[in-house]
Order: C-alpha cells, then sequence, then structure tokens
C-alpha cells in the first residue's frame, strides 16, 4: 500500500515496547496525524501512551493489535445481523 503521499509504508518496528510519537506515525499507517488526535478524542483508535502535557505516542504492539482488530471479511454491520 501506498502513502498518500505516493511513499511507501514502513514496517512497524520488531520491538512491541518503542514509542512511536502520533507526528511519525503515518511513516506507519496511511492515516494522518489529525485522525489520529480526533480518534484518541473520541476514544476510537489504537491505544495511546500520553507523555507529559503533549507528547502523545503509540506502542509498536498496541499497533499491531489493533491492526489485527480491524481486520474483515465483509462490510456489514455486525449489530444488523
Amino acid at each position: 500500500m501506498n502513502h498518500p503521499q505516493g511513499l511507501a509504508l514502513s514496517a512497524l518496528p520488531a520491538d512491541d515496547d518503542t514509542l512511536i510519537p502520533r507526528a511519525d506515525l503515518p511513516r506507519y499507517l496511511p492515516v494522518k496525524k489529525q485522525t489520529l488526535a480526533r480518534w484518541a478524542h473520541e476514544g476510537q483508535g489504537p491505544a495511546y501512551i500520553k507523555v507529559g502535557r503533549r507528547l502523545v505516542a503509540y506502542r509498536a504492539g498496541d499497533l499491531r493489535e489493533w491492526l489485527r482488530a480491524q481486520a474483515r471479511r465483509n462490510t456489514i454491520a455486525i449489530d444488523r445481523l
């Protein structure tokens, strides 16, 4: 998959405890940092860690876990079944 700006995405770091600052996350996921901030405000998206007042980071392992949970087999909402 290509990044919106045409760049290839990088693989997540192998160490699950590696912290990735929100500003750097678009290198790994095709999601804008503004979308990540909105998701965090709404209680959605991957788990994150807040360090101090402003630094928000994501553990590589939490991102992998969240990505696995996003896998879908169809577009039908389960609550409609």
